[in-house]
């Protein structure tokens, strides 16, 4: 790096962090799993339909419907959410024949041209044809449509539009007199063995201002949190058929994700002793599956744990850093979104889940979650100023602007393919992508 090196001591700026992810925590009641998923459902149309009928009043002279009172051939609209049919989607007979060593298609991608769509509502459903491509949206979707149904087709509802919601209220963007960055990090995947080592220390190096000329470790000074965005461990480490071992097969048996877990410790440890760290868990992660997951526990971490600026949140998670709202996840809501539609995981799906007023719809349908009653803590409440998802093949940013509402869409890459990870600048939305290049050129 040019410029020059100075000994003297640089002061990392300080700001207040809240963790406002309270909603996404469940208490011990919330882990029911006799009850039914449809609480979900009917608490997230529950919800969200007195926010359609005041703005579909707004824009459209039309009667609001439920299907339940529709009249053919009268223009109207009808509020629910999106049902979708699938051909292709796994069913339990794809996990028997992989029992029987019989293995299935594999797949990226379960949309077929067969595919059709409902809207459904507290008492039933209609099939959905017309201005509507069944490819563009998942199940969980509740939306409002405009068409009708022709008598001579009953049974059908024709979509001349289907209406979008705008963004929820955002709160006043803080003013700042000086540049003040967050560093977004996904994707380590350690493992304990195969590990870039060279790269992490690298990257812990950058982070606390070991590398360096001073106008660099100026803007490292002015780094005030680094929030590790899901999957710090390799999926590898995961063992899936631990659950179905006797428990005399596998007490004497080492997991599979210790060492990475010491090695995530100790990683952890180095950047905690110089600034803040968020840490939120992933798919891959030592936590519990079913969405929303739960904070690691403390206990993972003896070394960071034991420091003060060492955070651990839920995964999807909010947080309030010195005025700006930042929320986001580890990517798994974006990943399961593509694979049941055509929609692709970049920031123009992140900005459509937050028009859809919902983290994750594709929950409890094809992504897991927890059964809770009288909740669905997915819904979008309020615009925030950044928002972000994990564990992307390469970095994407994108400012969203709407009806004065700015957003900074945020998709950030898997550390351990790109070697980068993000700077974002909260004063003017700037995204800085750092790239640790371990590299050695030969001389010819």
């Amino acid at each position: 790096m040019e410029g020059n090196l100075n000994t003297s001591q640089i002061k990392r700026v300080a700001v207040k962090c809240e963790d406002r992810s309270e909603n996404f925590k469940y208490q011990t009641s919330d882990k029911n799993f006799q009850r039914q998923f449809a609480h979900i459902y009917s608490e997230r149309l529950l919800t969200l339909r007195p926010k359609l009928e005041k703005a579909v009043k707004e824009v459209f002279d039309l009667p609001i419907y439920k299907l339940k009172d529709l009249q053919t051939n009268k223009r109207c609209v009808i509020i629910g959410t999106l049902f979708k049919s699938m051909q292709l989607r796994p069913t339990i007979l794809k996990e028997i024949s992989e029992e029987n060593d019989i293995p299935p298609q594999p797949m990226d991608c379960y949309i077929d041209e067969s595919d059709e769509l409902y809207l459904e509502d507290e008492v039933q459903r209609i099939i959905l044809v017309g201005n509507i491509k069944a490819s563009d949206y998942v199940t969980g979707v509740t939306t409002a449509i405009v068409g009708l149904e022709k008598e001579e087709d009953h049974g059908k509802f024709y979509v001349e539009e289907v209406f979008e919601l705008p963004l929820p209220e955002q709160r006043a963007k803080p003013s700042l007199s000086d540049d003040m960055w967050i560093a977004f990090v996904s994707g380590l995947d350690l493992d304990g063995a195969n590990d870039d080592l060279v790269s992490l220390q690298l990257l812990v190096d950058y982070l606390t201002g070991i590398l360096g000329c001073d106008e660099d470790q100026a803007k490292i000074s002015k780094i005030t949190r680094c929030i590790f965005a899901g999957n710090c461990l390799n999926a590898a480490t995961v063992d899936k058929n631990s659950v179905q071992k006797a428990k005399y097969l596998s007490k004497k048996s080492t997991s599979g994700s210790l060492e990475a877990m010491r090695e995530l410790d100790h990683f952890l440890s180095q950047i905690v002793s110089n600034m803040n760290v968020t840490l939120l868990p992933g798919k891959n992660d030592p936590a519990n599956y079913a969405l929303p997951q739960q904070q690691f526990h403390k206990c993972m971490f003896p070394s960071a744990g034991k420091n003060t600026n060492f955070h651990l949140t839920t995964n999807p998670c909010s947080l309030n850093i010195h005025g700006f709202d930042v929320l986001g996840h580890s990517g798994t809501p974006l990943h399961n979104i593509s694979e049941y539609s055509s929609l692709k995981s970049d920031t123009s799906l992140l900005f459509k889940t937050l028009k859809w007023r919902h983290l994750a719809p594709t929950a409890p349908d094809t992504l897991a979650c927890y059964p809770l009653f009288n909740r669905d803590p997915f819904i979008v409440e309020t615009t925030p100023h950044i928002f972000f998802s994990g564990n992307h093949d390469r970095l994407q940013h994108k400012i969203f602007e709407e009806n004065g509402k700015e957003v900074l869409l945020l998709g950030l890459p898997r550390f351990s393919v790109t070697k980068t990870f993000a700077l974002v600048n909260l004063k003017t939305y700037e995204v800085c992508p750092v790239t640790i290049d371990t590299c050695i050129e030969e001389s010819s």
